[in-house]
C-alpha cells in the first residue's frame, strides 16, 4: 500500500497538519542529535539491522564532488530503467539511482524522469527541511526540503 507523504504522518512531527516547531524541537536533542539522524530513527540502518545507514549531506556532496555523472536510460538494458550513473574519479567505481519519481498526498510523480533520496541531516537554519540529492536527466545536486516529502533512501556503508 502506498503511504500518504504529508506533515500528518512525517514522524516527529505529533500528528499535525503542518510543520510543528515547538513539538519538534523538544525530541530533536534525542532523534537528531548533532542534527543527524539518530541509528534508532534512521529507516535504512533499522532495516538493514545497521549494515547500512542513510548518507549524510556531506557523503552526498563527496559524491557530487568527486564523481563524474551522467542520465542513462534503459540502464544495463532493462527498458524503462532511467537515473543517473555516478562514476569515481579516483577508482572508478560506479553508483547508479534510479529515478525513482517521488510520493505527495498518495501519488507517484516523476517515475523514470527524477529521482530524489534523503539524507540523515537536518537544515540546521530550517529544522522543518533536511538535506537529500536530487537527479534528473540535466543534473545531480544537493538541495534542502521539507521532511514530509515522499523521497527516497538509499544505503550506505
Amino acid at each position: 500500500a502506498l503511504n500518504h507523504s504529508t506533515w500528518s504522518t512525517c514522524p516527529f512531527n505529533n500528528g499535525s497538519s503542518s510543520y510543528d516547531s515547538a513539538y519538534f524541537e523538544s525530541v530533536r536533542s534525542t532523534v537528531c542529535p548533532n542534527d543527524i539522524l539518530a541509528p534508532e530513527h534512521d529507516a535504512v540502518y533499522q532495516e538493514t539491522g545497521g549494515w547500512l545507514k542513510l548518507p549524510t549531506n556531506a557523503d552526498i556532496q563527496e559524491l557530487i564532488d568527486n564523481t563524474t555523472s551522467e542520465y542513462v536510460q534503459d540502464y544495463n538494458g532493462v527498458s524503462g530503467l532511467n537515473g543517473r550513473l555516478f562514476t569515481s574519479n579516483i577508482n572508478g567505481n560506479t553508483l547508479f539511482i534510479p529515478a525513482s519519481g517521488d510520493v505527495w498526498g498518495g501519488s507517484f510523480y516523476f517515475v523514470g524522469d527524477w529521482s530524489n533520496v534523503w539524507s540523515s541531516r537536518l537544515n540546521s537554519a530550517n529544522p522543518g527541511c533536511a538535506y537529500y540529492l536530487s537527479c534528473n536527466s540535466n543534473q545531480a545536486n544537493l538541495y534542502s526540503s521539507d521532511r514530509c516529502n515522499g523521497f527516497a533512501l538509499r544505503g550506505i556503508m
